[in-house]
């Protein structure tokens, strides 16, 4: 696959959207609580995930919320490994963790 879309696989033509395919989508959402933070998050179209596109969009949110001068907070469920390593690959960190346990 030639690379020449900034990063992002070539896409493949669709004949319901005139040749376009939603490769994913990002998300910023202003905290209410806190100023100057700021909730990040993509979903990436299963037919075109691990190929690096939920990465580039979070890469993206991030360099959009530093010119904002806001502060990106992100997360996933706990069970969510591929979010979490997806995450993680763009430069985010691990500060807390949610664990299920059963009680026996």
């Amino acid at each position: 696959m030639t690379n020449t879309n900034g990063g992002l696989p070539e896409e493949k033509s669709s004949p319901t959207t005139g040749g376009a395919v939603l490769l994913g989508i990002g998300l910023v959402e202003n905290s209410k609580m806190l100023k100057g933070l700021a909730s990040i998050g993509m979903l990436t179209n299963e037919a075109y995930r691990k190929q690096g596109i939920g990465r580039v969009i979070i890469l993206q949110l991030r360099k959009w919320c530093e010119k904002q001068g806001i502060k990106p907070v992100c997360g996933c469920w706990y069970y969510n490994e591929a979010s979490k390593r997806t995450l993680e690959s763009a430069g985010m960190v691990t500060k807390t963790r949610l664990l299920k346990f059963k009680v026996t």
